[in-house]
């Protein structure tokens, strides 16, 4: 215990050291910032001189750790403009942090909205940083503050623990964010340092994160032990299954609870629900060589499935409603297209059936004759001029469409 209490004291000093000291690097629009030979920095996407940034930013960095290093960044603050979960980094104000030396690279992680991966760590010595802003600002935002440190790609991240009983391996607790993530997003956030959720296969490794928890005051925490791909079939993240049996609290085994945290209080093992409890985590990686990043297990026989996520009932909502608009506009243009070829064929058929200085009366005694057809309608003329000697002027409704088809032709 007094060993780690002075590794947790070094480590802090250490810290504030590094903090105190460090040159910050500000954005510099529309130019990439060169950084070799720094053992650590600041990074603030803002310009020097200014508390926010502006629209249409576009600035990056490019730091070399050297020959034989990777850089560890941490997450200092982030405020940037709110982006909804469903949409892309791309296109709104954001952190793209990459591995290697060029925009193009492999992405590491990128941020925007309120997303904060709090650490990240490089597989090699090169990581480019390009920070980007749309025009649509119309608030002051702060940007990001972080602070990168360089270390040997043979030793632990800085503020890494490694335990005297597992000396190739590095290991941390998690507390942010401080109200603590649901299982499988806590092994997202390890893979953004290397890691994985931490594997505890015998009781010494057990007894030093016991020790270690207590020692930065947290009572529970996630580990990579669970049962999600297979009811009582319990493995570790990386699918092993040896662990110290006794530490497991047996009676917290149900079908709805599948992944484990322990508990410091009690020093033992308990099962809990995966997506409805939220707690700190601890991850482990190889103090060597690459760390493998294992996926996150699904189930496979569980009648039980979570419900839809937010992201795809908003995008659902979205496309039903786009393609309700679409089916409604196209039957308003049918619509109209029909009515209009209506009215243009009653036009038609009026015009054909009138005849200019026929008598109201004589014209309502022959409708019968002008619909069967035209030579009736002409015979049926002809004896009303024949039996009717008196020429009456033509109706009200008559002069009408006359003057209404004088006006068409």
């Amino acid at each position: 215990m007094k060993i780690l209490g002075s590794i947790f004291f070094a480590a802090y000093i250490s810290t504030f050291l590094c903090k105190a000291f460090a040159t910050t690097y500000y954005c510099k629009d529309k130019e990439t910032i060169s950084i070799e030979g720094e053992s650590t920095g600041i990074i603030h996407t803002i310009a020097s001189g200014a508390s926010s940034y502006g629209n249409n930013v576009d600035c990056s960095w490019k730091i070399n750790a050297g020959d034989g290093n990777q850089l560890h960044m941490k997450i200092l603050s982030s405020n940037l403009e709110y982006t909804p979960p469903y949409t892309s980094c791309f296109t709104r104000d954001s952190l793209f942090i990459l591995e290697g030396e060029t925009s193009s690279s492999e992405v590491l992680v990128s941020l925007c909205g309120y997303f904060n991966p709090f650490e990240v760590t490089s597989k090699g010595q090169h990581v480019y940083l390009r920070f980007s802003t749309n025009d649509k600002n119309f608030y002051d935002y702060s940007g990001i503050r972080l602070q990168f440190q360089t270390f040997g790609n043979t030793s632990c991240p800085p503020e890494w623990r490694e335990l005297p009983v597992s000396p190739m391996e590095c290991y941390k607790i998690m507390t942010n964010p401080t109200d603590g993530l649901i299982w499988s997003t806590a092994q997202e956030y390890c893979g953004y340092s290397m890691s994985n959720l931490i594997v505890i296969p015998t009781e010494a490794i057990f007894t030093m994160i016991q020790a270690y928890a207590v020692n930065v005051s947290v009572e529970k925490f996630w580990i990579g032990l669970n049962d999600i791909e297979t009811e009582n079939t319990i493995e570790w993240i990386d699918d092993t299954t040896l662990y110290p049996n006794d530490k497991l609290q047996t009676s917290s085994i149900s079908e709805t609870n599948d992944c484990v945290i322990q508990d410091t209080t009690k020093a033992k093992w308990e099962f809990r629900h995966c997506t409805r409890e939220k707690f700190p985590f601890v991850c482990q990686r190889k103090k060597v060589r690459e760390t493998k990043f294992f996926r996150i297990p699904e189930a496979v026989d569980k009648d039980n499935f979570e419900p839809v996520s937010l992201r795809w009932v908003i995008i659902l909502s979205i496309g039903g409603g786009i393609l309700l608009i679409i089916l409604s506009t196209i039957l308003y243009c049918w619509i109209r297209r029909k009515n209009a070829a209506r009215i243009r064929s009653e036009n038609n058929r009026r015009q054909a059936n009138y005849r200019p200085g026929t008598s109201s009366r004589g014209r309502r005694g022959n409708n019968s004759a002008a619909r069967n057809s035209s030579a009736q309608d002409r015979d049926s003329s002809i004896s009303m001029r024949d039996t009717d000697t008196t020429s009456l002027p033509p109706s009200y409704e008559e002069a009408q469409l006359h003057h209404y088809i004088t006006k068409l032709t």
